[in-house]
């Protein structure tokens, strides 16, 4: 699944790999989130969830793999929760994989309660809209990429859509656009207030830096 949106650089995104880790790229440069500097903004890095602070956004990336017992999605939670505490303005973003009536699920289930108790105490709100799912596969189609903006946040995230850029994978891709405030910005671009539309991505371009990436 790849969340990603336009910045000051040009076309950039926040890529999310399915094991978790982040990777900013944009035409001009690109570069790897593991424990590295992303266009000279500390990351931090954990077992699956990975954080970024970019253009003053503090963004998580996550992967719940479906293999996790209750105790274990429960403590994953309790982990970002505790790293996510005090870190504004917040992007959660990820795939959960749980279902939820709020994100348009059936039924909700134990892990779907359990994230939204969770991130109920980080004052977050879904992004999330309309019921075209998130991922389309041999087992069925189902809403279980998710994103999540601070309330600070919120009003700023705008063009949410579930894309079908191709991704070369069983899940969509997720595109939004993200209005700027003044002196902020990403890399050296100047500072001031931007925005931008989601006719002018460049579906080739994307579809081209993902086409190499293993999906696990």
């Amino acid at each position: 699944m790849w969340q990603s949106f336009p910045t000051s650089t040009g076309l950039s995104h926040i890529t999310e790999h399915l094991d978790g880790s982040l990777t900013p790229t944009t035409k001009r440069q690109s570069g790897c989130a593991r424990g590295c500097l992303c266009n000279g903004a500390p990351l931090g890095r954990v077992t699956l969830y990975t954080w970024a602070q970019i253009a003053g956004i503090y963004i998580f990336s996550i992967y719940a793999p479906p293999r996790l017992s209750q105790e274990e999605f429960i403590g994953l939670l309790n982990n970002i929760v505790d790293e996510a505490r005090g870190k504004t303005p917040i992007l959660v973003a990820g795939d959960f994989n749980a279902w939820a009536a709020e994100w348009g699920s059936r039924e909700t289930k134990p892990r779907g309660r359990a994230l939204l108790n969770a991130l109920a105490t980080l004052d977050v709100l879904l992004l999330n809209t309309g019921s075209k799912p998130t991922f389309v596969g041999e087992q069925g189609e189902s809403v279980i990429d998710l994103t999540f903006a601070g309330v600070s946040l919120f009003n700023r995230v705008e063009s949410w859509q579930v894309s079908d850029i191709y991704t070369s994978s069983d899940h969509k891709a997720i595109v939004y656009e993200i209005l700027l405030e003044e002196n902020q910005g990403v890399g050296r671009a100047p500072a001031g207030n931007r925005r931008w539309s989601a006719r002018s991505f460049d579906g080739d371009s994307f579809a081209e830096i993902v086409s190499g990436m293993e999906i696990r």
